[in-house]
């Protein structure tokens, strides 16, 4: 197409022409909370016993994080298992093994320390996973949103001014993802898996190169809410 703005104009008068604009915004906020994930795993011959040896053991691990400031209420029961062991050369069960995990919410650094410690202070304490939160997630999915839209609207009224014409948003919607920033590869990557105690999110960021220990004001590090929006609009002249 050819022509000056008004010769588009003129053009499109009579047109229903549609056009869709995205909109994309990235949100980085530092995490201010962890997910601790606590294998608990007992064996004995008698499914009772094995159960019992569980409970009580999570009962001195649930004291023992309230020794360090880690109360009840952000320990929780995440799940149960119960599984017959045979023998080898007979369908006798042999033993019984009784796993439960525990998901610990930890604030900082020390709290972390606290709850991997666990591993070494018992042997039937596995170390199973992390993740990193925010409290205010919602909060900061609508800031992203928000960014998106505003994203979206600048490259509206840049086509408008550009074009001479007029785009009236007919239709809408919105998608977003929310992630990590880099701890959980770093952790994989560096194979620190159920069994052993995690590294702490400070020593951590000195080794996957993110920053140093010192300068971080966030010990989890950060968390990304990316968000897109994409508007369909209506061609009209002025």
């Amino acid at each position: 197409m050819k022509g000056s703005p008004n010769d588009v104009s003129t053009y499109l008068a009579g047109q229903q022409i549609h056009a869709t604009l995205v909109g994309e915004s990235e949100v980085k906020v530092p995490a201010d909370r962890a997910v601790v994930t606590l294998r608990i795993s007992t064996e004995h011959k008698s499914l009772k016993e094995a159960s019992q040896a569980n409970q009580q053991l999570r009962a001195s691990l649930t004291a023992y994080l309230a020794e360090h400031g880690i109360g009840a209420e952000r320990v929780q029961s995440a799940r149960f298992s119960s599984t017959p062991r045979h023998g080898t050369w007979t369908d006798k069960v042999k033993n019984y093994k009784v796993e439960s995990h525990l998901d610990v919410t930890v604030l900082d650094d020390q709290q972390f320390q606290a709850a991997a410690g666990s591993v070494d202070k018992w042997s039937d304490v596995t170390y199973a996973g992390v993740k990193f939160e925010h409290s205010e997630k919602e909060a900061m999915r609508l800031k992203a949103i928000g960014q998106a839209c505003d994203n979206a609207m600048a490259r509206k009224k840049t086509y408008e001014d550009a074009l001479g014409v007029k785009l009236s948003v007919k239709r809408f919607n919105e998608t977003g993802a929310f992630r990590p920033m880099e701890r959980e590869r770093i952790m994989s990557e560096m194979g620190i898996q159920g069994g052993t105690a995690p590294l702490s999110p400070r020593r951590l960021t000195t080794i996957g190169g993110i920053g140093d220990a010192e300068g971080s004001t966030a010990a989890f590090g950060e968390l990304v809410f990316k968000a897109q929006v994409m508007i369909e609009c209506r061609l009209e002249s002025r």
